[in-house]
């Protein structure tokens, strides 16, 4: 082993004042770096304060705008809710006035029905009396005879 080595008193005080100041620098730098780490925090936070201000707002007028669609939806849905009655109600008065109308041709046809049957049995007498009525021609007008009885003849002037 080797001697140990011998320093004097004034460069042992000045190894302790350099060795103190290194001290003080090392705090003040861990201050300054708390301090730094501190401020980088800060700054961070402010930017996800800001990041979280714009997503707030777009939010809103997000919830705005829905807001606005759905005051339109309801106002469109009671105007159509109303529409709707109104075409109900216009609905119901058509099917009526259909009713009412399919009523009177069902009348207006039974009433053709009758009438047909009542033409075609005065057409049936007309047919059966035919052979007893002959048109003869005068000079002033058409004279028909009819027979009452075969064999007997009655005249009717017309005219």
């Amino acid at each position: 082993m080797g001697k140990p080595k011998v320093i004097s008193f004034n460069k042992y005080l000045e190894v302790l004042a350099e060795r103190d100041e290194l001290q003080k620098q090392l705090e003040e730098l861990k201050a300054n770096a708390t301090q730094d780490k501190d401020d980088v925090q800060i700054e961070w936070l402010k930017h996800e304060a800001d990041q979280a201000h714009k997503l707030l707002t777009e939010k809103e007028k997000e919830v705005e705008q829905l807001r606005e669609l759905f005051e339109t939806a309801m106002a469109d849905k009671e105007r159509l809710h109303k529409e709707n009655l109104i075409l109900e109600n216009e609905v119901q008065r058509l099917k009526e006035a259909n009713d009412e109308l399919t009523a009177k041709n069902e009348r207006y046809f039974a009433d053709l029905m009758r009438l047909e049957q009542e033409v075609k049995g005065l057409k049936t007498i007309r047919t059966a009396k035919a052979p007893y009525r002959r048109l003869r021609g005068l000079e002033t007008g058409a004279v028909y005879e009819e027979e009452k009885a075969p064999g007997e003849m009655v005249s009717a002037l017309s005219s």
